[in-house]
């Protein structure tokens, strides 16, 4: 079976004033349709920056990005935007993500024109389904991003990801900056997704315990190296990088408190 994404040899510089730098350092990463992977790290380790590498936002320096075995690190226009039909990204301030001009239901319908090229008829269908899905009421569609709660316009942004009918959905800390009791409830729509549309997932996050408890496998981010992957059952069991054990350690102090 083919990855859905596979990073081969990937680097990226950033350079700060001449005096520091930041490098993604020989990243290797792969994930197959219907795979739930989780990314792990403390702020600065390079997590987003995988995310944005991962949806070529950024460019990288050298290596391959393949999205369903196409290269698009080289891309382009019209394949550029193929890819991005088959792995979209939601972020961890949704609202900053939609154009607070438009209500959420055109900001919906305008990302199934661009990748889906309905009718207006069959659009407004279409962005009625992708709403009752992410448990959103019609009503919603009327209202604009900062009249939504911050667990609405999550939603809201996770329907306006699936109106490109997506293969992947890239979500970068997705959840941290809900309430503990909202995130909950979305990581069981995203849970639900998975299952129901056969969805791949790119969680992105910094709680290892949320991580390990949603995913299949997962890595450890450390000053831009990948220094540990594997099934999360397995890293929980025995972690091998010392990085990792800390990242442990540190989980289970701030839920004894």
């Amino acid at each position: 079976m083919r990855a859905i994404l596979e990073l081969k040899g990937v680097e990226k510089t950033f350079d700060n004033n001449r005096k520091e730098s930041f490098r993604i350092k020989s990243l290797d990463l792969r994930i197959m349709p219907g795979e739930t992977f989780g990314l792990v790290g403390e702020s600065g380790s390079g997590k987003s920056t995988i995310a944005k590498l991962s949806t070529r936002l950024v460019r990288p320096d050298e290596g391959k990005i393949l999205i369903d075995g196409k290269d698009i690190a080289p891309a382009r226009g019209k394949k550029l935007k193929e890819a991005y039909g088959k792995v979209q990204m939601i972020f961890q301030d949704s609202y900053s993500s939609f154009d607070d001009r438009m209500k959420v239901g055109a900001s919906i319908s305008e990302t199934i024109k661009n990748f889906q090229g309905y009718k207006k008829s069959d659009c407004a269908k279409e962005v009625d389904r992708l709403l009752e899905r992410v448990g959103l009421k019609k009503s919603h569609l009327h209202r604009y991003p900062y009249e939504l709660s911050g667990g609405e316009c999550q939603r809201a942004a996770i329907a306006r990801a699936l109106a490109a009918k997506p293969k992947l959905l890239i979500c970068d800390e997705a959840t941290s900056a809900l309430d503990v009791s909202v995130q909950h409830r979305i990581i069981r729509l995203l849970k639900k997704l998975r299952k129901e549309v056969g969805l791949g997932i790119f969680f992105i996050s910094h709680d290892l315990a949320l991580v390990s408890s949603f995913c299949d496998r997962l890595g450890v981010m450390k000053d831009g190296v990948m220094v540990e992957t594997g099934s999360c059952d397995e890293i929980m069991a025995d972690p091998k990088h010392p990085y990792t054990k800390e990242l442990m350690e540190a989980s289970l102090f701030i839920n004894e408190i």
